[in-house]
């Protein structure tokens, strides 16, 4: 059986394609494993344009392991996972291995795999165009350090001289066109490392580096919230330092990142959105980067009828931000601070009502009956293009900022913390928004106690999953409705703790989402 990790086209005008990935068999005691050990080799494979043949295929790696006590049912494994094309057609490819004797060409940077079959290192191989022999092939430790550090490598990209830029567990390491020399390693991770999506070249040759990060001290971002960041940055011209960088809602970019014909950075979001950002003038122009539900700070594809949520990007509002407050009545503004964000629903433009406006982010409640359609938003400085906004089915649970504890209230009126618990058997509410609700309820107006919802849910104690032999025990939802006292398209739900359970998981379960979806919470409980 095989798996593939890998595609990649070729720029002929007809492409042939390349796949490469991993091969499982068996020793044989012919073989220097000399045991029913599983061997796991790379493969590399080549399809003629037309899909009708096989060109070439072979299989790269090796059979031995280096073992620290006991491993019997270990693989030596060779993973591959990226993959590039040069111009002659020759194939480079990198991934990682802990097969120490994975084969290395005569004057390799790395001759020594440094490897153990518990810790895989990095690999980057050259192979002809013809599949008929390995031009050079070197081992690549983490972050480039000697003696090696466990790792792999997630992605490359060549320049127009055949060196090969890895993408290296958070650092970026330039190897020579023949594999004998680093020419440059670069930790982007800070103190906690970085995932990194992949690489890609500009037209100029400089190299973007597109992925997400959870260090606070990420270089090149003033602070990173607990929950983290997707970013796109450049490197300098010799990929030693960085010149810039976009930081981005999670969620953003989840595949490597690309350049159309006009020089417009292109990043695939895990929803399949596609962001596209002119490098020169991204951060000089007020524009919109991402949407959230508020309660989940995802990238999300669209909007929820109700829901609060939230527009991040640049140049959005004034500095420093406005906080929106009810007006006599209990209506929420929809003009602050020379902002508005305005639907069209049914063909006539609502206004949504704002919660708060700075340059970084819009906080609003989407319209009651909003469906696809237009949404313009105006900024201190105009109005943006039109943007075409789907709904969807979008419900979040409040969380703390960046944590898993929800953003509970104790039956006390406080806000539950490490250092204010609940007490087991006493009552918490928790606040949800995106379950919907009817088109003859006000925009903006503070929820009355009450009310009702186009989902239903249910509250478990423990996560809940259909594999579960044993389902988690169900709790009573003493109240579901609109919060009371805050805006409407905000619900409120209060459980009753069981007593003697000290921090219980609580699984909040909706329904009449598709597909179906929950959010599983924590509380501070003693």
């Amino acid at each position: 059986m095989y798996c593939s990790s890998s595609l990649v086209l070729t720029e002929s005008r007809v492409p042939d394609s390349y796949l490469a990935g991993a091969v499982f068999g068996t020793g044989t005691p012919g073989s220097s494993n000399n045991s029913l050990t599983p061997l796991v080799y790379g493969f590399l494979t080549k399809i003629s344009s037309d899909g009708s043949h096989l060109i070439y295929s072979r299989l790269f790696g090796g059979d031995q392991l280096l073992c620290q006590g006991s491993c019997l049912t270990a693989a030596p494994t060779t993973l591959p996972d990226a993959l590039a094309v040069d111009a002659k057609g020759n194939v480079t490819i990198a991934g990682s291995t802990v097969a120490v004797n994975f084969p290395v060409t005569t004057g390799a940077y790395q001759a020594v795999c440094g490897c153990t079959y518990l810790s895989p290192v990095g690999f980057i191989s050259r192979v002809s165009a013809d599949g008929s022999q390995l031009i050079w092939s070197t081992f690549l430790a983490s972050g480039a350090a000697v003696p090696p550090i466990p790792g792999n490598v997630q992605s490359i990209v060549l320049d127009s001289s055949g060196n090969v830029y890895a993408a290296h567990d958070g650092s970026v390491a330039k190897v020579s066109s023949d594999g004998t020399k680093l020419l440059v390693a670069t930790n982007l991770g800070g103190s906690q490392a970085a995932t990194i999506a992949g690489l890609a070249l500009d037209s100029a040759g400089n190299v973007w580096v597109a992925g997400h990060t959870d260090s606070p001290d990420f270089s090149g971002i003033g602070s990173v919230p607990a929950g983290g960041l997707d970013f796109a940055l450049e490197l300098n011209t010799t990929a030693s330092a960085l010149a810039k960088i976009f930081p981005l809602l999670p969620g953003t970019v989840t595949q490597p990142p690309a350049f159309d014909s006009n020089g417009n950075l292109l990043l695939l979001s895990s929803k399949g959105n596609l962001l596209r950002l002119n490098p020169s003038t991204f951060l000089s122009a007020p524009a919109v980067l991402g949407v959230t539900n508020a309660a989940v700070l995802t990238a999300s594809p669209g909007l929820a009828p109700g829901e609060i949520a939230t527009f991040f990007g640049v140049g959005l509002g004034p500095s420093p931000g406005i906080v929106g407050m009810p007006d006599a009545s209990g209506l929420y503004p929809t003009q602050l601070g020379g902002v508005s964000v305005v639907f069209a629903r049914a063909g006539i433009p609502v206004a949504a009502p704002l919660l708060y406006v700075s340059p970084g982010q819009i906080n609003f409640q989407v319209p009651f009956g909003f469906s696809d359609g237009k949404v313009t938003v105006t900024t201190p400085t105009g109005a943006l293009p039109d943007m075409d906004v789907p709904a969807v089915s979008s419900v979040g649970i409040f969380h703390q900022t960046g944590s898993d504890y929800a953003a509970a209230l104790n039956q006390d009126g406080s806000v539950n913390s490490a250092s204010n618990p609940a007490t087991a058997g006493s009552i918490i509410s928790l606040y949800v928004t995106g379950l919907g609700g009817s088109v003859l309820q006000q925009d903006g107006a503070i929820g009355q106690a009450g009310g009702s919802f186009e989902k239903n849910i249910q509250v478990a104690l423990g996560p809940l999953s259909q594999f579960n032999a044993f389902p988690p025990p169900l709790l009573g939802i003493l109240y579901l409705g609109h919060a009371p006292g805050l805006i409407n398209g905000l619900a409120q739900i209060n459980v009753q703790l069981p007593a003697g359970v000290t921090d219980p998981e609580l699984t909040v379960e909706i329904f009449g989402v598709s597909p179906a979806s929950s959010n599983t919470v924590r509380v501070y409980v003693h």
